[in-house]
């Protein structure tokens, strides 16, 4: 009995996240939500391009974090090294404020800083970001862009430097795959990790994948975003392309 409660419970639970999550965003629908007002504190997009201009590796990381709006996990500073030293400029969206001291840090560490409206998760942040990246056709200027969250753990040390020479080789390997993928999934249907995907602009420029992030629909509800985000992403999309997968099972 106590297990049938339980599970009951559980169920109540998901159905009234399932609704509460959809019903926040029809009131944002109404006051006019779209990608550029989440994206609101969008200053300079030309210092972005500078930065792509001086690369030579044409590579971009879309790095999207949650925390507290003082302090920079000792984590997200060892992933920024982690993606500077792999050639990558980042575009390091914040769902949330941040103070100004944050800022400026981050600011000073070379990144690009997005403080966004904390709508639909790391998948809503990703949306907003490449609808923004491809309407001021940035994307065209890339090889490479690499989407990434603070969900894995960077420790630093000799596995990162060991990580970084993996990754850059396997990105300097030409017409080898299309995108490369920390991981697979295999719970249910297999899909790709979206904590890491980098992605060749073979993929980036498809339509597909542009009809995709332009549909896609930034509940904030993490069944939502697995199903109908990362699972639907490699079915969709990821499946039509060649993957490289770092580290397998």
């Amino acid at each position: 009995l106590i297990k049938i409660f339980l599970k009951s419970f559980a169920y109540v639970l998901r159905v009234e996240y399932f609704f509460s999550s959809r019903i926040s965003f029809l009131k944002l629908k109404v006051k006019g939500t779209n990608f550029k007002k989440r994206m609101g504190s969008i200053k300079n997009l030309s210092h972005l391009k500078k930065k792509i201009n001086k690369n030579i590796d044409k590579r971009l990381a879309i790095f999207v974090a949650y925390h507290t709006f003082k302090d920079i996990p000792e984590n997200n500073l060892n992933y920024i090294n982690l993606l500077k030293a792999s050639s990558f400029e980042i575009m390091y969206v914040h769902n949330g404020e941040l103070d100004k001291k944050t800022k400026k840090e981050l600011i000073e560490l070379g990144c690009y800083l997005v403080i966004r409206e904390n709508i639909g998760q790391d998948f809503g942040a990703w949306k907003d970001s490449l609808l923004l990246l491809d309407e001021y056709q940035i994307t065209d200027q890339l090889n490479w862009i690499l989407l990434c969250n603070d969900s894995n753990f960077c420790l630093g040390g000799k596995n990162a430097k060991d990580f970084i020479n993996k990754f850059k080789k396997n990105l300097e390997i030409k017409n080898n795959y299309d995108f490369i993928s920390l991981n697979c999934n295999f719970e249910g249907d297999m899909h790709y990790q979206s904590f890491f995907l980098c992605l060749s602009s073979k993929i980036f420029q498809d339509q597909k994948f542009k009809k995709f992030w332009k549909n896609y629909i930034p509940f904030d509800n993490r069944f939502h975003a697995i199903n109908k985000g990362e699972k639907y992403f490699s079915k969709q999309i990821l499946s039509k392309f060649k993957p490289k997968v770092i580290y397998t099972s």
